[in-house]
C-alpha cells in the first residue's frame, strides 16, 4: 500500500510568463540531476524522483 500525497499548483501565465519561467526552471533542475560524480547536488532517490517528475511535467517522457 502506498501512501498519495498531492500538490496544487497553480500558475497564471499573464505577462510574466509564470508557466514558461516555471517550466525553464524544472528544465534545469532536470539537467542539474543528470549530472555525474561530484559536481552532482542530487542523491540517487533525488535524481529519479527529478527524472520522473520532469518528464511528465514537460511532457518528454523519452528523455530521461
Amino acid at each position: 500500500m502506498y501512501r498519495e500525497d498531492s500538490i496544487n499548483l497553480k500558475l497564471i501565465n499573464d505577462d510574466d510568463k509564470a508557466l514558461d519561467t516555471f517550466r525553464n526552471i524544472m528544465s534545469k533542475v532536470r539537467n542539474e540531476a543528470k549530472k555525474k560524480g561530484f559536481k552532482n547536488m542530487f542523491n540517487p532517490t533525488e535524481k529519479v524522483f527529478i527524472q520522473e517528475f520532469t518528464n511528465r511535467l514537460l511532457g518528454d517522457e523519452t528523455n530521461g
